[in-house]
């Protein structure tokens, strides 16, 4: 690794399994690693095979968007200044493999939402494991 702190990327959004995620990368990530909550504000639609992707990312605050802030609140008074939070607008896969290529993370963690169509997996968790160049780790909430 380079001079860069170790750190661990978390896919955070709100939900309970974006928490999930974070909690497991600060139990996991040793005090010596340090752990970085990223949330993308845009969205990605269902996963529906050869469905084309548009970034819904515009000025105004939308209900998820308010979701996530409400969340780290709550989840900010329970991890101190062990987690960072990083927010970025974007596709939310491009978003995660971009801070995690730029931080060198050591590994990308996720929590698994259970929407899913047909047995496929929903679009940011399969663009992240198609694509990224470190180990991920996906945490069922």
């Amino acid at each position: 690794m380079s001079d860069q702190e170790r750190c661990v990327v978390v896919g955070y959004d709100g939900t309970p399994e974006g928490t999930a995620a974070l909690r497991w990368a600060l139990e996991h990530a040793g005090p010596e690693v340090g752990v970085v909550a990223v949330a993308a504000l845009g969205s990605e639609p269902a996963p529906v095979p050869g469905g084309g992707r548009v970034a819904r990312v515009g000025t105004r605050m939308g209900h998820d968007d308010r979701r996530m802030w409400s969340a780290w609140e709550v989840d900010a008074e329970a991890v101190g200044d062990e987690a960072e939070l990083v927010v970025e607008r974007g596709l939310p896969s491009e978003v995660l493999l971009t801070i995690a290529r730029d931080r060198g993370a050591e590994l990308l963690v996720l929590g698994h939402h259970r929407r899913r169509l047909g047995g496929v997996l929903p679009s940011v968790l399969r663009d992240v494991l198609a694509s990224a160049d470190v180990p991920v780790v996906v945490v069922r909430g």
